[in-house]
């Protein structure tokens, strides 16, 4: 049979898994329902579905991937594949099968094995099995099965070995035991939970039904089935990027539950699986498919998908009456009144919001929506409501929100002290002391909540009553405070440090440093000093902003010492201040004890409070950067993704802020040499800047850090484009740095092409913008310095190419960052020194490469600088004579490449980067 075209294939590989999936009834309904709307592709699918039918009665399983076994295998019932003897069949589908299988070694018990089913899926499939087993890999959550191995089997098909999950699909089993709404939705979290954790470690599932989602008899969920998961973080995130994975096949998904970007083949992210988890919920709820009924066709499916209205959950087919109403109620131990009266209001509001065609008004994690059915369930208001008074009101709040937001800080404050003074209370009997004093504390708290409501009650009105902006409402608030509570200092200063907190929000700087003056001086005459100490930690953050670094650390280490001084120290002051002194400290380029104090800082928030989470995670942003300073890549990467998983948890991943640690992160991946996993997350801060930010200087910074990626993964051409166009957004910004080093990061893509022309005249223009901003010693003219040499090196000017990787390496040494472009001067110095005869320095270059690279390396399981290096140190046992040696570096580079560029075997035994003999110009 001839294989059909890409497009078709898409079609009919989606629906092959649909029929495979049912048994001989329905699927027999089913492939009547499509003859009736195409004939042709009705009898394409029966012909593959047959042929899958013959290979399974020949236990088409045990064959090899290379073709059939001459003769019958036998049954794969008993078989031994690894460590595991095969006992039952658990279930089939149109990936593979899975086994009941034993542990041959004790131990273990019973396993679930998984064997990739090779008659239709072929090349493509294989990877996404393989793919399968490297999400789970990743992947430990109570609710996500488990994966103890993977392997081959003699005859070459790849097997998964999972915990075996005893439990039935979710709807069924909630069904069979007629669990409520409550109930329903309290399992339902249990899979919220998954989605999330699988989210926080870059995996979006992407196939969320119920015939994936188990329940055990201990009542507790397991989300199975990642064999079309997306990573987050691959090289195919984007349909540019899109290899014979994304193609053979092109868009594997369940229609029926698939979103409506993923029926059109647009961009898969979070929201795709937030969709899904609404799908199932109102499926749970309801017992029925929100838009697509029960004989629905493949056009239909889609043409529901892509533009029908989600049915309300109360809808007349099962809340009208009659007996499919008394079934769907009785089924959830109510009536069919009560039933209709328990999904109205919020709740259908809660899944309508998650079933929005438009990803961006969906909610944007599954911690959002698990937030709302929280609240639902407390009864309390819920984000996702209709228009109304109450709806009107909320308005009315945000547009005033940076006031309404100082009340509710205020508010915090309050509760968190009124909390701390309960707790001690307790303990009355056994810390007196400590309870008097928290009773104080308690006591200035009501005074200053009462204050902070009485200036909310006063700006509010103000702005009610006549249109004033920001500022001036500010200045009037100031006014009430210091005229109101002339007396009372202490009230006083706390609301001076609040309001200049507001100053600084609306960019007041020199208004906000004058508050916090005042709130010192208030401190100061009421002798309290956490207020003091509090205005002086932020006073020495504006401090050290305005070029004053020296200053401003003696501000944060005198209030340290105020706050340790304390009887009981305050903990959140410490905090605050450890953390501004470490971001100064990275100001002044001080890694060693920027980390030191944010690590202290973090040491102090071990289970931290939800008002704390965002300290938490700049504390983990801090850590990052002071890692990459010195060259501890995987302890950075490592802070960055922890950053990025709070701010999943925190329900803030379409923010700027989102988007500025995705570009960290990828900027941190392309010097630890990870350009694959690099170009994946600058991409996705791209997203999200153009949705949030797209007129900023955050697009230009994030599209270079991706050039440089781009040219790494040898990606010449699209590095030209996308350099082309921010060059010119920085220009019409007279943005003079960033075009500066867009045209550095861009100008190795025309060297690389052999485009020498341009590569100068990009070249110059980098060292023209740069050298009006950068200080002569700065560690990016280094950087200047190897592409130059680059583009000597390509004109054959050998020897001036050497002088300027010498000049390089000098840079980066005196700098002492460990900066990992030091690895790639000294290489290609190594090869310019063996071109040129130079053996002895060449090995000594080349040498101090591979040490400093396998240093970086820490951490990867490979790395683009270990294989250059390595590379170069080759060619330089090679021209010695070493030929063994040389071949073992080889194969050790090939394995860095391979893993760190994505390659395989024959491409980078082709001559890529450090493999390449560079006595031979790039074309």
């Amino acid at each position: 049979m001839e294989l059909p075209d890409q497009a078709r294939w898409q079609r009919l590989s989606a629906c092959l898994d649909e029929l495979m999936d049912l048994q001989d009834g329905p699927r027999a309904e089913r492939l009547r329902a499509m003859r009736r709307e195409d004939a042709l592709f009705a009898t394409e699918l029966e012909t593959l579905l047959a042929a899958s039918d013959r290979s399974g009665a020949l236990r088409f399983l045990t064959g090899t991937a290379s073709g059939p076994a001459r003769d019958v295998p036998p049954p794969l019932k008993g078989q031994r594949i690894g460590g595991y003897a095969l006992l039952e069949p658990l279930g089939q589908g149109g990936s593979g099968s899975v086994w009941r299988a034993r542990s041959l070694h004790g131990g273990q018990g019973e396993v679930a094995v998984k064997l990739l089913h090779l008659s239709l899926l072929g090349r493509s499939g294989a990877q996404r099995f393989q793919r399968e087993g490297e999400i789970l890999r990743r992947l430990s959550h109570p609710c996500i099965t488990q994966l103890s191995a993977t392997g081959v089997t003699e005859l070459g098909q790849p097997y998964l070995v999972l915990g075996l999950v005893e439990g039935e699909r979710i709807d069924t089993y909630c069904d069979r035991l007629r669990l409520d709404v409550e109930q329903r939705l309290a399992l339902f979290g249990q899979v919220l939970s998954a989605v999330a954790y699988a989210h926080s470690h870059l995996v979006i599932h992407r196939d969320i039904k119920p015939t994936n989602v188990l329940v055990t008899r201990e009542g507790e969920v397991r989300l199975l089935d990642f064999g079309i998961a997306k990573l987050i973080d691959e090289a195919d995130a984007s349909a540019s990027t899109a290899t014979p994975l994304t193609h053979e096949g092109a868009h594997p998904m369940t229609p029926e539950f698939a979103a409506p970007e993923q029926m059109r083949g647009d961009a898969v992210t979070t929201a795709t699986d937030v969709y899904a988890l609404g799908v199932l919920l109102y499926w749970l709820l309801t017992g029925r498919h929100p838009m697509v009924t029960g004989h629905a066709t493949a056009q239909q499916v889609l043409q529901a998908v892509l533009h029908d209205e989600p049915a309300p959950l109360t809808a007349t087919e099962y809340h009208g009456g009659g007996d499919a109403a008394l079934a769907a109620a009785l089924q959830r131990g109510t009536t069919p009144a009560g039933l209709k009266r328990q999904l109205s209001g919020d709740l259908q509001n809660i899944v309508a919001r998650a079933l929005q065609k438009d990803p961006a008004r969906r909610y944007a994690t599954p911690e959002a929506l698990h937030q709302d059915l929280q609240r639902f369930l407390a009864h309390q208001p819920v984000s996702a409501r209709p228009d109304s008074f109450a709806y009107r009101c909320g308005k009315f709040v945000r547009r005033h929100q940076r006031y309404v937001a100082l009340s509710a800080a205020l508010v915090l404050s309050l509760v968190a002290g009124l909390a701390g003074t309960v707790t001690q209370a307790w303990r009355v009997h056994e810390q007196a002391r400590q309870a008097r004093i928290e009773r104080d504390h308690a006591l200035q708290d009501l005074a200053f909540a009462s204050a902070a409501q009485e200036l909310l009650t006063f700006v509010v009105s103000q702005s009610s009553e006549q249109a004033l902006t920001a500022a001036q409402l500010l200045e009037r608030a100031e006014a009430m405070a210091d005229r109101q509570f002339a007396g009372d200092a202490l009230t006083r200063g706390r609301l001076q440090l609040a309001l200049g907190v507001e100053y600084a929000n609306v960019r007041d700087m020199a208004r906000y440093k004058a508050l916090l003056l005042k709130a010192q001086a208030s401190a100061r005459i009421a002798g309290n000093v956490p207020l003091l100490a509090n205005a002086d930690c932020l006073l020495g953050r504006v401090v050290g902003e305005q070029g004053e670094p020296e200053r401003a650390m003696g501000l944060l280490g005198e209030a340290l010492r105020r706050i340790r001084a304390m009887p009981t120290p305050d903990t959140g002051a410490v905090i605050d201040c450890l953390h501004a002194r470490a971001d100064l400290e990275l100001v002044l380029d001080r890694p060693q004890a920027a980390l030191a104090d944010a690590q202290a800082a973090l040491a102090l928030l071990p289970a931290p409070r939800p008002d704390q989470r965002a300290v938490l995670n700049t504390l983990r942003i801090s850590i990052g950067e002071a890692y990459g300073r010195l060259g501890q890549m995987a302890d950075a990467v490592a802070a960055y993704e922890n950053a990025l998983a709070d701010m999943a948890a925190l329900g803030l991943q379409q923010t700027p802020r989102t988007a500025v640690r995705y570009n960290n992160l990828g900027r941190m991946l392309n010097l630890a040499g990870r350009p694959r996993p690099a170009l994946a997350a600058l991409e996705q801060g791209l997203l999200i800047a153009r949705g949030v930010s797209p007129q900023s200087e955050l697009l230009s910074i994030l599209e270079g850090h991706r050039v440089r990626s781009l040219i790494e993964l040898g990606r010449h051409d699209e590095a030209q484009a996308v350099t082309e166009q921010a060059l010119a957004a920085a220009v019409q910004r007279q943005d003079v740095l960033r075009e500066g080093t867009l045209a550095l990061y861009g100008a190795p893509a025309w060297c690389e092409r052999g485009e020498l022309t341009r590569c100068a005249a990009m070249l110059a223009r980098a060292r023209d913008r740069l050298g009006s901003v950068l200080k002569p010693a700065h560690a990016t003219w280094g950087v200047v310095d190897c592409v130059a040499a680059q583009l000597s090196q390509a004109s054959g000017q050998w020897a001036l190419a050497g002088a300027q990787l010498r000049h390089a390496v000098a840079v980066f040494d005196a700098a002492a960052d460990g900066n990992p472009l030091r690895i790639r001067a000294l290489a290609r110095l190594a090869d310019v020194e063996r071109h040129d005869g130079d053996l002895p320095q060449a090995s000594r270059h080349a040498e101090q490469a591979v040490a400093q690279a396998r240093e970086a390396a820490k951490g990867f399981a490979s790395t683009q600088w270990l294989g250059i290096a390595l590379g170069a140190l080759a060619q330089v046992r090679l021209a010695q004579g070493q030929g063994n040696q040389a071949r073992a570096m080889r194969e050790e580079a090939a394995v860095q490449l391979a893993g760190a560029l994505g390659l395989n075997a024959a491409e980078v035994s082709a001559g890529y980067s450090g493999l390449r003999d560079r006595s031979q110009p790039s074309r």
